[in-house]
């Protein structure tokens, strides 16, 4: 697959290319109907571990592959995927980020992770990942700088 970078700085992927990647997330997310983070059903959105910006070689690869709520980019694609920053942050610790919370939502009754106080969330996501609440915080806060 061949990048091309406009005089924006904006990737772009050419036309057979983009093709390619929307068929294997289309393919991924017949599959993987819910979140990985929070179970909801709804505007389901295939996440790249590994953005495609960094590695094109694993724009198809369904190990690259995560479903994630976008919830009009409001759900755990942005908020957990992303740190909430699209344009300069994503997450290569979504898999334990995910499997961290459903180890922790399974213990309470199904609410949505954005109605969870975030200090709650950090000592709880801290103990299932197995860190300090500061590492965790420093990962988080540090992430893609």
């Amino acid at each position: 697959m061949n990048l091309t970078r406009l005089y924006l700085n904006i990737l772009t992927v050419n036309p057979v290319d983009q093709y390619k990647i929307t068929k294997a997330k289309r393919d991924y997310a017949i599959v993987h109907t819910e979140c990985a983070i929070c179970g909801s059903e709804k505007c389901i959105e295939v996440h790249h571990v590994i953005p495609v910006h960094i590695n094109i070689n694993l724009a198809t690869n369904y190990e690259n592959f995560i479903a994630l709520c976008d919830n009009n980019n409001n759900g755990c694609h942005r908020w957990i995927g992303h740190f909430g920053d699209f344009k300069n942050k994503w997450n290569l610790n979504i898999r334990q980020y995910a499997i961290a919370s459903r180890l922790f939502l399974s213990k309470m009754e199904p609410k949505r992770i954005f109605q969870i106080p975030t200090d709650y969330l950090i000592t709880e996501f801290s103990k299932a990942l197995n860190l300090s609440e500061k590492l965790f915080l420093e990962q988080v806060t540090n992430f893609n700088k």
